[in-house]
């Protein structure tokens, strides 16, 4: 696997290149880019390479960790994201550690806000996963 750029922003890789799953990729960044009514939206750098493909959350938070960047969490979208229809985006705390947690792409920028500024951390995220273990948003 190539090695991720030394970042100070959240990543976000993609991990499923089925053809079938394809179309959904474009799909999933204009929502993360998409601004909530509040002017949040997911500041979060894509990384589209087959090189990546079915990469576990152990190698992602490695290569992370190797990098050698700031953020708090690098983000994959696998194939659970973009078969899903909220497309649930996996979060993978690099420095926290702890096991991955998904969130809707609607409101991954609270949680890349969050992680990055130190304010929530994985664990009380972890906390707030719906009954299905989604995270939705702290808001009701």
């Amino acid at each position: 696997m190539p090695d991720l750029p030394d970042y100070s922003f959240s990543i976000l890789v993609r991990t499923d290149f089925d053809a079938a799953h394809g179309p959904q990729w474009p799909v999933l960044l204009t929502t993360l880019e998409t601004q909530t009514e509040d002017g949040f939206w997911a500041d979060v750098a894509p990384i589209d390479d087959p090189a990546w493909a079915n990469a576990s959350a152990d190698a992602l938070r490695n290569a992370a960790l190797a990098a050698g960047g700031s953020a708090s969490a690098v983000f994959a979208a696998d194939q659970v994201t973009l078969t899903h229809p909220e497309l649930p985006v996996l979060v993978i705390a690099v420095h926290e550690g702890g096991a991955p947690f998904r969130c809707v792409a609607s409101q991954l920028y609270e949680v890349d806000a969050n992680l990055n500024a130190g304010r929530i951390s994985a664990w009380e995220f972890r906390e707030h996963l719906s009954g299905n273990g989604l995270y939705r948003g702290l808001r009701p």
